[in-house]
């Protein structure tokens, strides 16, 4: 059996017979056509077999074709192994010129700062230093079709858990997403909680379930007493106004308040700022507090994101998603109907599969695709089931959300940003302009230029091409780096 039946890129097959590796191992049998299906998955892994993940990672570069920004982001805790799995990159990903970029413990920060915002097709880091260089530059991962968790287990040292979930706060896209592990331990069972949906399950017999499913709202039940005064005392402290008993009926208030322009019809959109649309809908969320709201999302996933951070607010929110079996669906739907929660999330569905009528607000925090559905939600505005309509419109849905709102035959009206946002805008540009007119522009030599230009052409000399990220640490810091094992033997063939 080869590896020619998984549809390999020519390059791709080349890399492996570089390194002298004929056909799968059981283990790659298993992972490489659920990888290259797109799925998520966790897989038990005792070996040191990374080509499961990396063959499959490196296929979906070659099949991307001329792609700017790191597509595929590799987590694992241990220098050495990441190391070892950088060094594996370099000789498969030789044919197909697939560079990558090392961001361990030891190193030039600058240097792996610098490909992180250059963009290195395939980043492997540790947890710890990749957040560093994040958090630093600001960077977002708008790119990534893969992301893989490795020793999920190991985890657990140094708090790195919690690093790997600050590294998914910067991830602006919906990647498909492989957690290795040795074992079932705790770590790794936060890391499929929190990572992954739907995954196949490669060697373990884990119970995965839904973030929304393990992390619960910390709400009172119906049938338990509340002390009302105790609790309305809490929420003045919070800010908010949430109803604790489904006998208690909604204050109605005026249309024009919570940010809401008196003159503005029932149908309106937010103009949102680069990278700020969370933002925004917190912000929003916050002056209308005492509505309830149900927000509109395109995919589960990203349903499940924004539930993880609007509960931290302990407004009462509850997701919906086509993923969930009758019984919790419904449970759900009637938290929301009976005043238990305030925030109502629906990633994935369209409007005209669920039972909405007498509420308040909803937002498209994901402007629909079709007008037929734009239309159904402003048909609700227009039947009286809610009483506000409110898209988030970022740079790239401006143009499209016009042509669909004249399509459907419903114009919305342009709201302004939530007044503390924009306020907060106002003192990031005034910063962020003193900040620059301190400083030099930064401009790229001739001779860099030049290395990567040529860097797009296959090498006529025999060397490994490491053109854009050569400078980082890990195995190949200075030229005097030895390497051993099949990947040292690689080196040594084409120099």
């Amino acid at each position: 059996m080869s590896f020619e039946k998984y549809g390999l890129s020519p390059e791709l097959l080349s890399g492996l017979a570089d390194v002298r590796i004929e056909k799968p191992t059981p283990l790659q049998e298993k992972m490489l056509p659920i990888v290259l299906e797109g799925k998520h998955v966790l897989a038990e892994m005792h070996s040191n077999d990374d080509l499961a993940f990396l063959i499959p990672a490196l296929q979906k570069i070659t099949e991307n074709g001329e792609v700017n920004g790191t597509q595929v982001l590799v987590l694992t805790p241990s220098i050495e192994r990441a190391e070892r799995i950088d060094e594996q990159i370099w000789a498969l990903g030789y044919h197909a010129q697939i560079g990558s970029a090392l961001m361990a413990m030891k190193g030039d920060k600058a240097a792996q700062e610098q490909a992180l915002v250059d963009g290195a097709p395939v980043i492997v880091a540790n947890p710890g230093r990749c957040i560093e260089m994040l958090e630093k530059s600001n960077f977002r991962l708008k790119d990534l079709k893969l992301i893989v968790i490795d020793e999920a287990h190991e985890m657990q040292q140094f708090n790195l858990v919690n690093r790997v979930k600050d590294i998914l706060r910067f991830v602006d896209c919906e990647p498909q997403i492989v957690v290795l592990a040795q074992q079932q331990n705790n770590a790794t069972e936060q890391l499929v909680k929190l990572a992954l949906r739907n995954p196949e399950l490669i060697g373990f017999e884990m119970e995965v379930r839904e973030p929304s499913e393990v992390e619960p709202v910390e709400e009172a039940e119906p049938d338990v007493e509340v002390d009302l005064k105790i609790a309305e005392e809490k929420l003045d402290k919070a800010s908010i106004s949430v109803v604790l008993k489904k006998d208690i009926e909604l204050k109605e208030e005026p249309s024009n308040e919570a940010g809401i322009h008196p003159e503005s019809s029932d149908q309106a959109f937010i103009r949102v700022p680069s990278r700020m649309k969370i933002s925004t809908l917190m912000a929003h969320l916050e002056q209308s507090a005492s509505k309830r709201v149900i927000v509109f999302t395109a995919s589960s996933r990203t349903s499940d994101r924004l539930f993880r951070i609007i509960r931290k607010k302990s407004w009462g929110v509850v997701s919906l998603g086509d993923d969930l079996d009758e019984t919790m669906y419904n449970e759900r739907l009637e938290r929301f109907k009976k005043y238990e929660m305030r925030v109502l999330l629906i990633g994935g569905l369209s409007a005209n599969k669920i039972e909405l009528d007498g509420f308040e607000e909803f937002i498209n925090y994901d402007v629909p695709n079709e007008p037929e559905e734009y239309q159904y939600r402003a048909r609700m505005v227009v039947d009286g089931k809610v009483r506000k309509m409110i898209s988030l419109v970022s740079k790239m849905d401006q143009e499209s959300i016009q042509s669909i709102a004249e399509e459907a035959g419903f114009i919305p009206v342009e709201l302004p940003l939530p007044e503390d946002l924009s306020e907060k805008r106002k003192e990031g540009s005034r910063g962020k302009s003193g900040k620059q007119s301190k400083q030099k522009p930064k401009s790229r030599s001739p001779k860099k230029e030049g290395n990567r230009s040529k860097a797009k052409k296959k090498p006529k000399n025999k060397t490994l091409p490491r053109p854009t990220y050569d400078g980082l640490s890990g195995g190949r810091e200075g030229n005097d780096t030895q390497s051993s094992g099949m990947f040292g033997w690689v080196k040594k063939l084409f120099r």
